[in-house]
C-alpha cells in the first residue's frame, strides 16, 4: 500500500510539475516583454526628447526644436523548462516624436527676402533609427527643397492663382514665392491682352525626403493632376456656414507643375511605383503575387533573418571518489535586418534635391554578403558545475 502511494505521488509531481513549470515559463514570457516594451517606449521619447534638444558648438539648435525617433531593442526571453534558461529572442520596438512648444509653428527655411535666403537643410525634420542601445544610429531627413518656375496668364477675375494651389498641396508654411505670383486686379478701362506671369517658389516637400510614405505620396500625385479628387480634398476643410470658404473649384483648375516621381513612366505607371517596387519581390507565373507583397514602407522592414549559433561543451573528471562535471554552453542569436532609403539627398548642395530619379538603397539586398545587412547579436556564456561524492 505503501509502495502505491509513493508511486501515485511521485506521477502526480511529474505530471503537475511539469505544468508548473509551463505556466511559470508563461508568466516569465509575458513579464519580460511587457517590461522590455515599456523600457524601450521611455527610452525611445528621452531619446527623442533630447535630440530635439541638441545644439552645435555656437550654441545653437540644430534640429530645429524636434525630432523622430525609432528604438528597436532585441531582448533574450529565457526558457524555464531548459536548464541553461537558453530561450527566445524578441524585438522590443518603439518610437516617439517630440516638437518644443516655443517651436511648434516653425519650419525650415529657404526664402526670398531677408538678410538670411540661404537654404537651411540642418532644419529640415528627420528620422532617427536606433538598433540596440550600444550601435550607431542612422538619421534620415523625411522631406528636402525644391525651387520651380511657374507661368500663368494675369487674369483680373481669376478666383484663385498656380500659387494657391501650391498651398493647397503642400501647405502654406511648406511654400514661399519671390513676390511676384500675385494677380494684378487693376481694373483697366481698354481691354488688352493677359500679360503672362513668370515667378519662382520653393517648396518644402515631404516626398523628397530620404524616407518617404507612399499612401502619403499617392495622395499628393492625386492632389497635383486629378482636379475632382483634388476639389473634394479641398472641400474637406471649408466648415459649413463659415464666413471663410475656399473657392476649391478655381483653386483646383489651376496648373502646377508635375513634380518628378508623380510622372509616368514608359510602362504606363508613375515613378512612385518604380521606387517602391522593392515590395515586389515575390511573383507567380511571372505576376506580382498580391497575397505575398511586402508593406510599401521605407525604413527597417518587418521581414528579418535570425542566424543562432549554440556551442556545448561537457567535462567530466573523477579524482577517488569524487566526480566533477562541467557543463558550457555559448550561445549567440544574431538578426539581420534591411532598412530602405532613398539615396539622394545632398547635404553638401540642397538646391539638387529631387533633380534626377534617386536610387533606392536597400541594405541586405544591394550585395550578396551578409554584412549589408543590419546585424544585432544577442548571447551569453553560461556554466554549471556538479561535483558528487561516492558513498
Amino acid at each position: 500500500m505503501d509502495k502505491s502511494r509513493k508511486a501515485q505521488a511521485i506521477l502526480e509531481l511529474a505530471v503537475f510539475g511539469a505544468i508548473l513549470i509551463m505556466l511559470l515559463g508563461v508568466l516569465v514570457n509575458y513579464g519580460l516583454r511587457y517590461n522590455f516594451a515599456q523600457k524601450a517606449m521611455i527610452s525611445a521619447f528621452r531619446k527623442a526628447l533630447a535630440e530635439s534638444a541638441k545644439k552645435n558648438e555656437q550654441d545653437e539648435e540644430i534640429n530645429n526644436g524636434q525630432a523622430s525617433y525609432t528604438l528597436i531593442q532585441d531582448k533574450h526571453i529565457p526558457n524555464p523548462a531548459n536548464p541553461f534558461a537558453v530561450g527566445s529572442v524578441g524585438p522590443a520596438m518603439s518610437s516617439a516624436s517630440v516638437v518644443r512648444t516655443c517651436r511648434l509653428h516653425e519650419t525650415a527655411d529657404w526664402k526670398f527676402t531677408g538678410e538670411d535666403q540661404n537654404p537651411h537643410p540642418e532644419e529640415l525634420p528627420k528620422t532617427i533609427i536606433q538598433i540596440q542601445d550600444h550601435e550607431p544610429y542612422y538619421s534620415y531627413k523625411t522631406a528636402a527643397f525644391r525651387e520651380e518656375q511657374i507661368q500663368f496668364q494675369n487674369d483680373a477675375e481669376a478666383a484663385a492663382s498656380p500659387l494657391d494651389k501650391y498651398k493647397e498641396v503642400y501647405g502654406d508654411t511648406n511654400v514661399w514665392d519671390d513676390g511676384n505670383c500675385v494677380v494684378d486686379t487693376t481694373d483697366t478701362e481698354e481691354p488688352t491682352e493677359p500679360e503672362v506671369i513668370t515667378c519662382k517658389v520653393r517648396v518644402i516637400d515631404s516626398c523628397e525626403g530620404e524616407i518617404i510614405s507612399y499612401d502619403a505620396c499617392k495622395r499628393q500625385c492625386r492632389l497635383i493632376t486629378d482636379e475632382d479628387y483634388c476639389e473634394k480634398e479641398c472641400n474637406r476643410d471649408n466648415i459649413p456656414g463659415s464666413e471663410k470658404q475656399k473657392n476649391c473649384s478655381a483653386i483646383c483648375e489651376q496648373q502646377m507643375n508635375t513634380p518628378w516621381y508623380c510622372q509616368e513612366t514608359t510602362e504606363g505607371k508613375i515613378v512612385l511605383d518604380d521606387i517602391f517596387a522593392f515590395a515586389n519581390l515575390y511573383y507567380t507565373n511571372n505576376e506580382v503575387d498580391e497575397s505575398q507583397r511586402k508593406p510599401r514602407a521605407m525604413g527597417v522592414q518587418v521581414a528579418h533573418q535570425q542566424q543562432n549559433e549554440t556551442k556545448n561543451s561537457l567535462t567530466k573528471e573523477e579524482q577517488g571518489a569524487t566526480i566533477t562535471t562541467i557543463d558550457k554552453i555559448n550561445w549567440s542569436d544574431t538578426t539581420f535586418r534591411d532598412l530602405i532609403y532613398n539615396d539622394h539627398i545632398s547635404s553638401s548642395d540642397p538646391n539638387q534635391n529631387g533633380v534626377a530619379q534617386p536610387e533606392i538603397n536597400i541594405m541586405g539586398t544591394t550585395s550578396p554578403d551578409p554584412t549589408y545587412h543590419i546585424p544585432s547579436t544577442v548571447g551569453e556564456n553560461v556554466t554549471l558545475e556538479n561535483c558528487e561524492t561516492k558513498q
